[in-house]
């Protein structure tokens, strides 16, 4: 079999990777007060400057070409389904998400005297975290599963696996940015419930406002 060759999602992938890494090895150095904007910018940047260049399909992405009658049906049913859940959860126990899920616990214990406007966007503020990592999640999702155009007959269903390989890729930076067992367990479970929702609908939005509904239905 031919090597496959360096295809435009797979070149901005390998540059994700490459900043990626970098961000790995250094984010034990990078100052507290930094850390929320080190990690958006590593979710945005890369994917952001490849569909702007036209290098990935938001298709691939489910940005556009969404089929919503299929989401609406078994898409909503899940994040419903989900957000029930955690609303029980919620109801019947003082559980709360440790760490926050989200990176906002720092800036949390700074601004609780806030009220009005600056409350509302602080309470916001997770609605951005979730499309910006979940940004970054479907760049993955759509980078692998475009560059196995390329590759003649590697695999007979060449969308599933990709966006399962995009979840074990996604998988070093929740263990880099979350430093406790339970924190991680929930990033983890959270990557899962939406690779799962985003096998069915190729749906972007409907992964957003899952992984939106978790960290507010969780955080304090």
């Amino acid at each position: 079999m031919e090597l496959p060759q360096l295809t435009a999602p797979m070149g901005w992938l390998l540059a994700d990777l490459l900043v990626g890494a970098i961000i790995y090895l250094t984010y034990p150095f990078i100052p507290v007060a930094y850390r929320l904007s080190v990690r958006n910018i590593r979710w945005i940047l890369v994917p952001y400057l490849a569909l702007l260049q036209g290098g990935i399909s938001p298709r691939l992405m489910g940005l556009t070409g969404i089929n919503w009658l299929t989401s609406f049906g078994l898409g909503l049913g899940l994040v419903v389904t989900v957000a029930g859940f955690l609303v029980l959860v919620r109801s019947t126990t003082d559980f709360t998400a440790p760490e926050a899920l989200t990176p906002t616990a720092g800036a949390q214990d700074s601004t609780r005297s806030l009220s009005g406007p600056a409350q509302r966007q602080l309470t916001l503020a997770p609605l951005f975290f979730a499309g910006a990592e979940e940004f970054h999640w479907s760049f993955l999702r759509g980078a692998l599963w475009e560059s196995q155009y390329g590759i003649a007959n590697l695999l007979d269903q060449p969308a599933y696996w990709a966006i399962w390989l995009a979840a074990l890729l996604a998988v070093p930076a929740v263990f880099r940015f979350h430093t406790t067992t339970l924190s991680r367990l929930f990033k983890l479970i959270l990557l899962l419930l939406t690779t799962i929702l985003f096998i069915y609908t190729q749906n972007f939005w409907l992964c957003w406002m899952l992984h939106s509904l978790v960290l507010l239905l969780l955080i304090p």
